[in-house]
């Protein structure tokens, strides 16, 4: 607790050590994600690649890499669109909870200057700004999400187009006397 390290928490954060663990709980789940993407998927891609163009030559790593590159580049240009917004969204919600704690904190004043209508509207405009974000963020992060299950269901297709078509394309090549990619 703050107290216990001998600094007097801030009279507006009232829930100090529960945002702390939901902080580090964030910390650590991004942590060990990124461990993931950085050391296990660079892993596999290179042995994946290695095997595919051992087995089927360049073409099937080839048409999977422009693939994902196709994606990638509409992923991106539909995700610009969505992070702006959802850093609004972080803002508007804290001021939000900042607002709460203040009404919290000056009840007793607010209660007895009669100011509760005035604090109500204000709690209200918070969380209409609240609410009107998070359509906005919902509605632009739809097309993200259409896209990015889109190239998710196509891409298993395409990985199996492209072994299918080396396959035909190997089995083609050793009828009419072609010499084969390496194997």
């Amino acid at each position: 607790t703050p107290a216990a390290v001998g600094a007097a928490p801030h009279p507006c954060v009232t829930d100090a050590d529960q945002r702390m663990t939901q902080d580090v709980d964030r910390f650590t789940h991004n942590l060990a994600e990124l461990i993931h993407r950085v050391v296990v998927v660079p892993g596999l891609l290179t042995y994946y690649t290695y095997r595919l163009t051992v087995m089927f030559g360049p073409v099937c790593p080839l048409a999977c890499f422009v693939f994902f590159a196709v994606g990638a580049t509409c992923n991106t240009l539909l995700i610009r669109r969505v992070v702006p917004l959802n850093y609004q969204q972080e803002r508007v919600e804290g001021s939000f909870r900042l607002q709460h704690a203040w009404g919290r904190l000056h009840a007793e004043t607010v209660a007895l200057m009669r100011g509760q209508e005035a604090e109500a509207a204000r709690l209200k405009a918070a969380f209409s700004d609240v609410a009107e974000n998070k359509r906005r963020v919902v509605t632009s992060s739809l097309p993200l999400y259409v896209s990015a299950q889109w190239f998710t269901y196509l891409g298993s297709i395409v990985s199996y187009a492209a072994v299918g078509l080396s396959i035909l394309y190997v089995d083609h090549a050793s009828r009419n006397g072609i010499s084969e990619p390496r194997r």
